[in-house]
């Protein structure tokens, strides 16, 4: 093998281990990106799933109704929190009595 062969056989074992970190951490940016546009679209997810329960209950409430805002502000963090995360719903707390 002559001097120039080897000398190139070499230098391709130094691209490698030069562009694999480069690569690697595309890779990584790339899923990280995916984890956030995830993370993004079940935010808006949940909100517009609060939205929609407070407007049905709005609309139950009818207009003369007296509204509590600390039960409804209650209700909609709950919305809020069963739809940010997956899994079980968690129990709905019982009204106060009027």
């Amino acid at each position: 093998m002559t001097r120039a062969r080897r000398r190139q056989h070499g230098s391709s074992v130094l691209y490698v281990v030069v562009l694999s970190p480069v690569l690697f951490l595309a890779l990584a940016l790339a899923v990280d990106l995916g984890a956030l546009q995830l993370q993004r679209q079940r935010l808006h997810s949940a909100v517009d799933q609060a939205a929609v329960v407070a407007a049905s209950a709005a609309a139950r409430a009818g207009t003369s109704a007296n509204i509590d805002h600390g039960l409804a502000d209650g209700r909609l963090r709950q919305a809020l929190l069963d739809n940010w995360f997956p899994g079980p719903p968690s129990p709905v707390p019982p009204s106060r009595p009027r």
